[in-house]
């Protein structure tokens, strides 16, 4: 099981962080509050004027609320809230987990991610600029016209769709990696579980067997005790017996000798 976590904490450090945010979708307290992101918190709050920036979901990048800025005109930077790492809270009910920064978008959430409008990013100035082209240099995709920022260029639309590839190609790999070590481990541990079962019955087997076979011993030895004092008399008793009768009817049928009386008796 380690290296199963091992896998996923990897699978979650090549991309991005996982974090806990205080929002559900919708919102657990009231299905009309939005999940608000400030630099402070990422939370789920009652809209409202100064409402700004919301979350709709945990794949998306956090969407500007009002009218978007045009060109040359001042600009505001997308907050960056410092958020828990999810490997290190657990979360309750009212929260949910997320990449950080999701990365089902092709710009990227850093500080040229603002309000201004379409084909316009917020430079350094925090003035709205036209984007670059391809070819050009730049910092961060939100730079980039129809493109991303890739050795500080800005590239075409198919160089970043090749990257999401290999992303999810990784993603793809190291999942397939730990289904198939989890279903290891788990075959591994019912046929361990299988073995300890026979091996238990076969005790259990083997000494019913001892039992039965020292009831059959002791059946057999009381009845041979029990046959030996109840035996018919031996042979040689036999002619001891016939012999001792015949002297007896021998010693009835011999002469009784004569014997004479007593003298008188005499004072």
């Amino acid at each position: 099981m380690n290296v199963i976590f091992i896998l996923w904490l990897l699978l979650t450090t090549v991309t991005c962080t996982i974090v806990v945010i205080e929002c559900t979708f919708p919102c657990l307290q009231d299905p009309e509050d939005v999940c608000e992101v400030t630099n402070d918190h990422v939370q789920c709050k009652q809209r409202t004027k100064q409402t700004k920036w919301i979350l709709k979901n945990t794949v998306s990048l956090p969407e500007y609320q009002g009218t978007r800025v045009e060109f040359n005109q001042t600009c505001a930077s997308a907050p960056q809230p410092k958020l828990k790492n999810a490997m290190h809270v657990s979360k309750n009910t009212s929260e949910s987990t997320m990449e950080w920064p999701p990365q089902a978008s092709l710009s990227d959430y850093d500080s040229f991610y603002s309000n201004c409008a379409e084909s316009l990013y917020c430079n350094s100035q925090n003035l709205c600029a036209k984007q670059y082209n391809y070819g050009e240099k730049c910092e961060s995709d939100n730079q980039c016209f129809q493109g991303y920022c890739k050795n500080n260029t800005c590239e075409v639309v198919r160089s970043r769709d090749n990257k999401n590839k290999k992303l999810n190609t990784i993603h793809i790999v190291l999942t397939v990696v730990g289904i198939i070590l989890f279903l290891s481990v788990l075959v591994g541990f019912v046929m361990l579980r299988r073995r300890q079962k026979k091996r238990r019955q076969a005790k259990e087997e083997e000494k019913s067997i001892r039992v039965e076979v020292t009831n059959i011993l002791q059946a057999d030895y009381e009845s041979s005790v029990a046959a030996a004092h109840h035996s018919p008399p031996s042979r040689q008793q036999h002619e001891l017996q016939v012999q001792l009768q015949r002297q007896l009817v021998l010693d009835t049928q011999l002469p009784q000798p004569h014997l004479p009386p007593p003298p008188p008796y005499s004072p």
